[in-house]
């Protein structure tokens, strides 16, 4: 069962954001898209922030490896697009098993 459980946050990602981009006009989104590459610069380094410094706590805490930036990404934006706490429900689950 709990080997299903990435399988389902993923699920439940895609469906966040079908059901977010329903009835929205995809050029007018694309014309809001910043298009200077300072503010991606600075949007990447405050997005991957969190996720770098929570690696840098686990690799200490637990000797998480490299790979384990993966799904720390994939619990931000859990938390972000779904529920507050789904995304650290899926981190932890993937922790128990990878962990040595």
């Amino acid at each position: 069962m709990a080997a299903l459980l990435p399988l389902l946050f993923s699920v439940l990602v895609a469906l966040a954001v079908v059901l977010a981009m329903r009835g929205m006009d995809p050029a007018r989104i694309y014309a809001m898209v910043p298009r200077a590459p300072s503010f991606w610069i600075v949007f990447a380094v405050f997005y991957l922030a969190g996720p770098l410094s929570e690696w840098a706590i686990f690799h200490r805490l637990w000797n998480l490896p490299a790979g384990g930036l993966v799904p720390l990404l994939r619990k931000l934006v859990c938390n972000e697009l779904l529920f507050g706490y789904l995304g650290e429900a899926y981190f932890y689950t993937w922790a128990r098993a990878a962990a040595r």
